[in-house]
């Protein structure tokens, strides 16, 4: 049997060039109440505002990481719920929030908006954005859109779009500032 040998060269790759890919560096994300910056696992607190209803819904979780590209808050089911026009059930489950100031909202059960007709909208992921920076809390904003439900009045439309926001506030009930941190993570 011959045995079989590989040598690369790297004078054939142009030893001596550089790569001159494009390379993003990250920051973390830093999540702090009052200039105290926020450790995992500690309480926190989601206030959801939904425009078309006029719904309020308060719900506690904790902050599973911090600092890191993206922050991650975990929710439980929702404490408060009000709505004035209409009803909501299901709750957002997870919130992240990036360094580049865009935030993502996991619902779970779906988020259920009921207006009058009867009509009812389905929600299950939200995007917002929201302003990175020194003294900055985090309040997202954004707009989705709601499937018709089965269980809606064929009036209804197929869609709802909405507004919404929301805000994170530590365990002393203060809005949760953003900043990023001083050195880049990679």
């Amino acid at each position: 049997m011959a045995a079989v040998v590989a040598v690369f060269s790297f004078a054939a790759l142009g030893a001596g060039n550089t790569c001159a890919a494009p390379f993003n560096l990250r920051h973390g994300l830093e999540l702090s109440e009052r200039g105290t910056p926020v450790p995992a696992g500690a309480t926190v607190l989601n206030e959801n505002f939904i425009v078309d209803g006029e719904c309020l819904e308060e719900s506690d979780g904790k902050l599973l990481n911090n600092d890191s590209p993206v922050d991650t808050l975990a929710l439980e089911a929702p404490a408060y719920n009000n709505c004035q026009h209409g009803s909501l059930s299901g709750a957002p489950r997870f919130v992240t929030l990036s360094d580049t100031g865009e935030a993502l909202v996991l619902t779970a059960p779906a988020l259920s908006l009921t207006t009058a007709g009867p009509c009812v909208y389905e929600f299950g992921l939200l995007t917002g954005k929201f302003s990175v920076g020194e003294d900055t809390i985090a309040y997202v904003t954004g707009e989705a859109t709601g499937i018709r439900s089965f269980q809606s009045s064929r009036s209804c439309a197929l869609a709802l779009h909405t507004e919404f926001a929301f805000v994170d506030l530590g365990a002393d009930g203060f809005a949760l500032d953003t900043e990023l941190s001083d050195s880049p993570l990679f």
